[in-house]
């Protein structure tokens, strides 16, 4: 993590997610807009390695129809490809009402499952709540 400058309150919050990846498989990096989460991500996904996955730039360039779907194959492949997998922005699929919400807990079910039983790692970062699926699975780190 050198070369990549982080507020202490950021480094400290990388260092969480980095000790949670020691002991978890599901992490999830919450905190409030502009504090500096996608960096955060960004700097730990560059010590790591893997795929990192920026859902704000994926909705904005493919203005995907079926949202769920298309999220739920993009992150499929990632899975099949790395060992773990780095998903910024979250919370701008989440963030929903309806039969959406329930694709995406049904989704995120499938994968979390999968990535269990292969021993991969997935670190989300979200302005707001992960779904329960991760919620109940992960370690919890706050910028």
């Amino acid at each position: 993590m050198k070369n990549v400058r982080l507020t202490p309150v950021q480094r400290l919050a990388a260092d969480r997610v980095l000790a949670g990846l020691a002991v978890g498989d599901v992490i999830v990096l919450r905190g409030k807009p502009r504090s500096g989460k996608s960096r955060i991500l960004q700097t730990v996904h560059a010590a790591m390695g893997g795929a990192l996955l920026d859902l704000r730039e994926f909705i904005e360039r493919r203005k995907p129809s079926a949202l769920e779907d298309a999220v739920f194959f993009m992150m499929e492949d990632a899975l099949a490809r790395h060992a773990m997998v780095f998903v910024d922005d979250l919370h701008l699929i989440t963030n929903r009402d309806g039969s959406g919400a329930l694709l995406l807990d049904a989704a995120f079910t499938s994968l979390l499952g999968d990535a269990a039983g292969q021993r991969k790692k997935l670190v989300f970062a979200t302005g707001a709540d992960a779904p329960w699926p991760i919620r109940r699975r992960a370690v919890v780190c706050s910028t």
